[in-house]
């Protein structure tokens, strides 16, 4: 499944290329829309989420293509429906609303990215999931949930090669490169104040991934993003990642 599509990535849009031009990015990066959204129906089914009425009615599924070339090629994520920034009073973000913020307090990603050069290495295309927390208000009820339920949180952070990474630098995290994300959490919150507000939990897959291994990211990624999202409802649901707690096994 994603081997093909990294592979054909890779031939459309090789990573020495130094430039790539409007035209050619209009007529080849739309299928790799197409591509996300026939990967992305096949690892939710098979989480087979309980949740997915829930997930139906509060968040928004929208996939993104950039319109001028760029690194990443397609996008979809999942984020908080217009009703939940109609309640506490804030704009929707764009590109649902133009006027609105880039911030979208809760969100839930997979993208597609083409290879691409640096001066040192050639970095090969990827889909990368990502976890992020874009909000003053959000990050405030994550670390609520975090001291609430640390067992579970650490449980699903758990997953192999999760990366942790934040808009601004912070001395205790600057300190702790090789700590894990859970770790790295830990001590994020140790800052009282983050001028961004937010944070990300990532990992980037390779063409040699399997669905298993793809899953045991995106499940406890999903229950985070489900949980938090509980205690970001004006009538909080606290007990939600309690739902999570048997994570996918996976397969050899």
């Amino acid at each position: 499944m994603l081997q093909n599509t990294l592979d054909r990535i890779e031939i459309d849009f090789p990573p020495e290329a130094n430039s790539i031009s409007p035209d050619q990015w209009a007529i080849m990066a739309p299928e790799f829309g197409e591509a996300l959204s026939v990967i992305v129906g096949e690892l939710f089914s098979q989480m087979n989420l309980k949740t997915i009425k829930r997930l139906t009615v509060e968040s928004r599924q929208q996939l993104l293509l950039p319109s001028t070339p760029d690194i990443e090629l397609s996008q979809f994520r999942l984020y908080p429906t217009a009703g939940y920034y109609q309640k506490l009073q804030r704009s929707a973000p764009r590109p649902e609303n133009p006027t609105g913020p880039s911030a979208t307090g809760l969100e839930l990603s997979l993208s597609l990215y083409r290879g691409f050069r640096t001066r040192a290495l050639i970095h090969p295309p990827c889909l990368a999931i990502e976890l992020s927390v874009w909000g003053a208000y959000e990050r405030l009820q994550f670390g609520e949930m975090f001291r609430d339920h640390k067992y579970p949180v650490a449980k699903m952070l758990s997953a192999p090669f999760l990366e942790f990474e934040t808009a601004c630098c912070f001395a205790n995290l600057e300190k702790a490169k090789k700590a894990t994300a859970i770790q790295k959490l830990g001590l994020y919150y140790q800052n009282v104040e983050d001028q961004e507000n937010q944070f990300t939990i990532r990992r980037a897959f390779s063409r040699d991934a399997s669905v298993a291994d793809i899953v045991q990211t995106l499940f406890p990624l999903y229950a985070l993003y489900d949980a938090a999202m509980g205690y970001c409802q004006p009538r909080k649901s606290r007990e939600r990642i309690y739902e999570y707690l048997v994570l996918p096994s996976k397969k050899t």
